[in-house]
């Protein structure tokens, strides 16, 4: 009876993780980001020009619906976990990426876009999910990370390469970044909550949260179980950056969850601790 009862809570906490691993992945689709790239071509790889995209204001294409022109690259809109993209040939538009498949599996039937790989990956010093896409006889090679955006990708119409060199994404710097402009420098709107760093760890790790104004911060480190295993933060923070490390050396080895509440907002991560 014991064993069942074990085996039942074990099915249904793995599952739980891997819902939520799932729904957790995010597009970035905003006006306020900005990433910076190498542009690399196969006739020239020695000699990489480099270049800034951001997403701007909507716009209504000829088939009546809205996209976001990813500078003049692409036109893209979001529903839910897939992405669209218009095809300005034929006013048409396609499923570059869906978030919710498994590798192998069929993205877009009509445009032939299937997803190559899904995998944690280390990308500027953290480990995100990164799901890579290719389709329509390599035109598309694209290497999406998790709440960062476009890691790579072929532009489909050159023999050009775009590799991502740094981003500015709700209010994250990540990598190497040319050029940041004063609005981008302001404190976001809302609290946000970053992924661990390193993760997994051994035996400390670094948690990092932005507040756009003061308010009472809580952290709380939970197990699998949601049982409180030490409350790492509860005080009334200013406005900005904040970081709180985590020895966790007098713990066991295993997965946990962390959860800052701040305002009306509240974020939960997991996280593995390795010994």
């Amino acid at each position: 009876m014991r064993t069942t009862i074990a085996f039942l809570i074990s099915f249904v906490i793995v599952m739980s993780l891997h819902a939520q691993t799932d729904s957790e992945f995010v597009f970035p689709f905003d006006t306020a980001s900005r990433w910076e790239y190498n542009i690399v071509s196969s006739f020239d790889p020695w000699h990489p020009s480099h270049t800034t995209l951001q997403f701007q204001k909507d716009t209504i294409m000829p088939n009546g619906r809205i996209y976001k022109p990813f500078s003049t690259i692409f036109y893209l809109r979001k529903d839910s976990t897939r992405v669209f993209q218009y095809r300005p040939q034929d006013s048409t538009e396609f499923i570059r990426y869906d978030f919710s498949k498994l590798p192998g599996d069929t993205i877009s039937k009509n445009g032939y876009v299937i997803l190559t790989g899904s995998q944690m990956s280390a990308v500027f010093g953290n480990y995100r999910k990164v799901m890579s896409f290719q389709g329509f006889d390599g035109m598309i090679l694209d290497d999406v990370v998790d709440s960062i955006g476009l890691l790579n990708f072929n532009r489909g119409v050159t023999d050009e390469m775009y590799q991502l060199t740094g981003a500015f994404v709700n209010g994250y710097t990540y990598g190497v970044l040319t050029y940041i402009s004063d609005k981008e420098q302001m404190v976001p709107r809302n609290p946000s909550l970053a992924q661990n760093y390193p993760n997994p760890f051994n035996p400390s790790t670094t948690f990092t949260f932005v507040l756009p104004s003061r308010s009472r911060s809580v952290l709380i480190i939970y197990n699998l179980l949601g049982s409180v295993v030490t409350k790492l933060l509860d005080n009334e923070l200013d406005a900005g950056t904040h970081t709180v490390i985590w020895d966790a050396s007098g713990y066991s080895s295993g997965a946990y969850f962390y959860t800052l509440k701040t305002g009306n907002f509240r974020f939960t991560k997991r996280m593995l601790f390795l010994k």
